[in-house]
């Protein structure tokens, strides 16, 4: 009886082994494709370099007018922006173009630029679109022109 007990733990634990290593595997296999990721996907900086400027107004209208439309052509893309900064929260800066603002987060390499604005100052920035209860502008740097 103890050698059918022994015979059943040895091939259950091989059983165990062989999980644990294809399961090492696996995650070593994810672990490597989101690095290569991270690591080949451009900067804000990148995207910035060939953004146009757009006018915060006629995103904002477009927005009003047509979802889908205003998506399509502005979501999850980079833009220029020029803007008054009107308030500073902790974690984003309202910043405002004629009678239009935008929540605008900043990218964590310009945060300290960014706290260094006051209200009413003037800033150049770009980012990428996103909409939510208001214009967001995400990943934002600072364009020194």
């Amino acid at each position: 009886m103890q050698k059918c007990v022994a015979i059943w733990e040895k091939k259950h634990i091989k059983g165990i082994k062989k999980v644990g290593i294809i399961f090492g595997i696996l995650f070593l296999t994810l672990f490597v494709v989101i690095i290569v990721l991270a690591l080949n996907t451009p900067s804000a900086e990148e995207y910035c370099k060939n953004a146009e400027f757009v006018n915060l107004e006629e995103v904002y209208e477009l927005h009003a007018q047509n979802v889908p439309k205003a998506e399509e052509l502005y979501k999850d893309k980079y833009f220029k922006f020029t803007g008054e900064v009107q308030h500073i929260y902790k974690s984003y800066l309202q910043i405002q173009s004629d009678y239009i603002s935008a929540d605008v987060y900043f990218n964590s390499s310009y945060d300290d630029k960014a706290k260094a604005l006051n209200v009413n100052d003037k800033v150049t920035y770009c980012g990428k679109i996103d909409f939510g209860m208001s214009i967001q502008v995400k990943n934002s740097i600072i364009v020194e022109e």
